[in-house]
């Protein structure tokens, strides 16, 4: 085996291994020497792949919204009813979770209390996915399925039928 391949498995398996104390505990809580003590690895090792536990947070963070992001750009949504689309947009977030329960934990931490050092990191990681929610009601607007609220520099989209007033 290669170095370069060894040195990849080496990280995966660190990674892995991160995925699960960073998914089951907090930033705070988690400890690098729980991962290396569950896993077997060294903290030399570890330190030689990461730099340290932001580092290595930051990595297991990256995976959860690269994985994210890929369930959702994969599925199509139908936009032309945007409560349907938006329905069906819960169900893939739901059915990820249950299938990623590490990434779930890691998700709502980023959202609900991320390190407050990192949390312009953890911003730049999460662009790509909260583009997406955006983008999808842009979609399903240029498609009839929702019609803009009727302030001029309102950023509030409505579905298309909506009776209440007015809420900008």
């Amino acid at each position: 085996m290669k170095q370069e391949e060894k040195t990849r498995k080496t990280r995966e398996r660190i990674l892995a291994a991160a995925m699960v104390e960073f998914g089951t505990k907090s930033y705070e809580t988690a400890s690098l020497t729980a991962i290396c003590e569950k896993d077997q690895l060294s903290k030399g090792l570890l330190y030689h792949n990461f730099k340290g536990k932001d580092a290595l947070y930051l990595a297991c963070v990256s995976r959860c919204y690269e994985e994210m992001t890929a369930c959702f750009t994969s599925q199509t949504l139908d936009f032309t009813d945007a409560s349907g689309a938006l329905g069906q947009l819960m169900a893939q977030r739901q059915q990820f979770f249950q299938s990623h329960p590490y990434c779930a934990n890691i998700f709502f931490g980023t959202i609900l209390h991320p390190p407050e050092h990192l949390r312009r990191e953890i911003e730049e990681i999460r662009q790509e996915l909260l583009f997406l929610v955006p983008s999808a009601a842009f979609s399903a607007y240029t498609k009839g399925g929702v019609k803009p609220c009727g302030q001029e520099n309102a950023a509030v989209i409505r579905p298309v039928g909506w009776q209440r007033d007015c809420c900008c």
